[in-house]
């Protein structure tokens, strides 16, 4: 029987829900090392009011001590408890889905929208190590048993799996890739260009300003590389056939045509 892939023991807690928002949660984490051992895009395991469930956040701010009047309201309740400890590591999250132990038949089933959100006080663990793995094999799995699984690489937290999109859900919307200079994004048009020209019934067009995919790697079966008129093709008869596409001026600029 397959185990589930969020199990952990008590010794695994690195902290505490303390707010809870629509779509976020502040956790505070009182041990110093294992605030240490936490960065920016950790995944982390909160339990979910939902039995059998973990509501899966990542890491998008860290603070080292937090501002003394988020905590006055606490410090008021408690002014009589000598014991008091407040805790000075807080981490803030952003919730991104939950995976579910069981779902009918199946196990270890990822969702893209949390059901419940948690509770103050509720635990909170790193996903690291096999559980990542395993975590992220899930949800590559949701994808690429779609109808037209599209790969885009590997994920940077876990390079043992790989990243998958659903090439129907990506078509039928608006998208966009973006990114910095060096960031990749060539790189992915060109893998969701290779694997377009496999699949039976996709029809896109890309203009390739620059030249970028003009070169023989794309001169392949599924794919037909057109080169946009100028004004010394105008008199050319059957275009087309000659690999030359007509284009109306106005959706171009100067730069454009001298490229």
């Amino acid at each position: 029987m397959e185990k589930m892939i969020l199990n952990y023991k008590e010794e695994e807690l690195i902290g505490k829900i303390a707010s809870v928002d629509t779509g976020t949660a502040i956790a505070f984490i009182p041990d110093d090392k294992k605030m240490s051992e936490l960065q920016i895009n950790q995944l982390i395991a909160v339990n979910s009011p939902r039995a059998g469930t973990h509501i899966i956040g990542m890491v998008v701010k860290m603070s080292r001590r937090l501002d003394e009047t988020i905590l006055q309201n606490d410090i008021d309740d408690k002014k009589n408890d000598d014991n008091i400890v407040l805790p000075s590591n807080a981490i803030k999250l952003v919730f991104v889905g939950e995976l579910r132990d069981k779902e009918g038949i199946k196990v270890n089933v990822f969702k893209r929208n949390v059901t419940a959100l948690p509770n103050i006080q509720s635990s909170c663990f790193r996903i690291d190590g096999d559980k990542l793995t395993k975590l992220m094999e899930c949800i590559s799995t949701i994808a690429a048993n779609a109808m037209t699984p599209l790969s885009l690489g590997k994920y940077f937290i876990d390079e043992n799996s790989t990243a998958y999109i659903d090439g129907d859900k990506l078509f039928q919307r608006h998208a966009a890739i973006v990114g910095s200079t060096g960031s990749g994004k060539s790189y992915c048009v060109a893998k969701l260009i290779e694997q377009m020209a496999e699949l039976k019934s996709v029809n896109a067009v890309l203009f390739d300003i620059h030249g970028e995919y003009s070169d023989k790697s794309f001169k392949r079966d599924g794919i037909t590389q057109l080169k946009i008129a100028a004004p010394n093709d105008l008199e050319t008869a059957n275009k087309l056939d000659k690999g030359i596409l007509m284009v109306p001026y106005w959706l171009l600029n100067y730069e454009e045509m001298q490229a």
